[in-house]
């Protein structure tokens, strides 16, 4: 699995710096994570990738609480909008999730993309047990 970030200035110019200076804020945070350049997410000067996934998502924008007047091509509302993608790069249904949204509610996509079963816990619950020498219980 990769995590990809795409940072952007359309949410309340939170991000007018270089795409250097984002790139170096964001692995500082979150070691091995590829940064994008900064670039525009939301219509017409949305970059390829988010014309792809704001296409793919469209049908689950009911699930982003998107008010009905609002049409997909802006479907992203705020920083931290999360797309799954399988391992060809297609768009896995349902799996966009919103700023509001807890990373965590991706991980019945992610164990389903995976080819694993569902748990009645969590992922790390999960691991900490394997693993108890990492410290991740």
């Amino acid at each position: 699995m990769q995590i990809l970030a795409f940072p952007s200035n359309e949410f309340g110019h939170q991000e007018p710096s270089t795409s250097e200076c984002a790139r170096s804020f964001l692995h500082a945070g979150v070691p091995g994570l590829t940064v994008f350049d900064i670039t525009d997410v939301n219509g017409p000067a949305a970059s390829e990738i988010f014309a792809f996934l704001q296409k793919a998502a469209a049908p689950f924008e009911a699930t982003l609480d998107q008010p009905e007047w609002n049409p997909v091509p802006n479907l992203i509302k705020w920083n931290y909008y999360k797309f799954l993608l399988d391992v060809n790069g297609e768009f896995i249904p349902g799996a966009v999730f919103s700023s509001k949204q807890s990373p965590m509610q991706a991980e019945p996509f992610i164990r389903r993309a995976l080819g694993l079963p569902p748990l009645d816990g969590h992922l790390l619950d999960e691991v900490a047990e394997a693993e108890p020498e990492r410290g991740l219980s």
